[in-house]
């Protein structure tokens, strides 16, 4: 197998902001060093059963899983000193977390399948977390498999998530320029890390496995910079998809059912104008939330206002979670706090990680008051 060449990718360190739910010295690096796989390295593949696969991931060919949510992540432990990875992609960037330590990006390459994911690691068992920074639009990734040395194998690592979220947004839910230098970036893919957002990094306070459904510019009922007052593909469109680029393999709903769902959309309908009115925009939210309940009698679902408020967003978000509390009393409202300041904003106006952790710590208190979970 020496044709195959393990790359592994970056191009600078930086340091992120943390909580107190990351690791100790967590950091994002990124590096030009490449090398080659030997020729006795086994592929294990795609649908060995101690890989753990977290968000909607296509399973219908057993050779491979195909994905493009953000935040699909990937989740196992491997034995041995090295590991690489089978992924046709080209378009997403990866963070690859090793034994809870360091981060580095992955960022694929069109011409690549092969990945070198580390090496010189000490000879024993390790886990690996691979995340999907990137969203939807950056096209759809299959992954065929880890590389491990002969005779290494991979294990299932303990996972036990006491609850599970599912989080439907727009790009604030995304992660979209959390990571940017500033209001103008000079490349998008680089700067959104959809495993620093709020929704994450509050799914991790609370032990939670989660499932994002989000797009960047979509709305309920409007899209960013619509003509109109509606668009004829609003997110709740791609709801029940499995993949938001192919509306021809439907999500089975019956197969991971959250006690949670996190709903941050309006932002869209409002910033620009024409603004929707209210009743069109409301039966909009409550057809996805009839939606939702039909699919998940017993979860708890959170009407979030967003942290960067359009009147009349807030109100009538506020409006719909009052109105549907009334017969349904596992609906509630929050609305997550503004970046403090201007230099907490990153690219084209999007919170930047430590507003996104803001937003966290104050919706992670809200559910855990509101659920009554220590």
């Amino acid at each position: 197998m020496s044709k195959f060449i393990l790359i592994l990718v970056g191009l600078l360190s930086v340091l992120i902001l943390f909580t107190s739910c990351f690791p100790k010295g967590f950091t994002l690096k990124r590096s030009n060093e490449s090398w080659i796989m030997s020729a006795d390295a086994q592929l294990i593949p795609a649908s060995d059963p101690s890989i753990i696969y977290i968000g909607r991931t296509d399973a219908s060919n057993s050779d491979f899983r195909r994905f493009d949510w953000p935040g699909v992540s990937i989740f196992t432990g491997f034995e041995g000193a090295s590991l690489g990875l089978e992924l046709s992609d080209g378009g997403n960037d990866y963070n690859i977390i090793i034994d809870n330590g360091p981060s580095e990006v992955l960022s694929t390459k069109f011409q690549s399948g092969t990945y070198a994911i580390t090496r010189d690691l000490k000879n024993g068992k390790h886990t690996v977390l691979i995340t999907k920074r990137t969203e939807g639009g950056n096209g759809i990734g299959t992954f065929k498999g880890f590389y491990l040395e002969a005779g290494k194998k991979l294990f299932r690592p303990a996972y036990a998530p006491k609850y599970k979220i599912e989080i439907i947004g727009d790009s604030l839910t995304c992660g979209y320029g959390n990571e940017g230098p500033n209001l103008k970036c000079d490349d998008l893919r680089k700067y959104e890390n959809n495993y620093m957002a709020y929704g994450p990094i509050t799914a991790r306070a609370l032990n939670a496995e989660y499932s994002i459904i989000a797009i960047s510019g979509k709305g309920i009922i409007r899209n960013y910079g619509a003509k109109e007052t509606t668009s004829p593909d609003p997110l709740p469109m791609f709801y029940d998809r499995t993949l938001q680029n192919e509306a021809d393999i439907p999500w089975k709903f019956d197969t991971w059912l959250p006690d949670i769902v996190l709903i941050n959309l309006g932002t869209n309908d409002y910033s620009t104008t024409p603004q929707p009115s209210f009743e069109i925009f409301s039966a909009a939210y409550k057809n996805l939330i009839s939606l939702i309940r039909g699919n998940y009698p017993n979860a708890a679902i959170f009407l979030l206002g967003s942290p960067l408020p359009t009147k009349p967003l807030l109100e009538n978000i506020q409006a719909i979670a009052t109105d549907l509390s009334k017969t349904d009393s596992k609906i509630f409202y929050y609305p997550l706090p503004p970046p403090a300041s201007e230099a907490e904003y990153g690219c084209d106006w999007h919170p930047k990680v430590i507003a996104h952790q803001r937003m966290a710590e104050g919706l992670t208190a809200f559910i855990k008051d509101t659920l009554k979970i220590k």
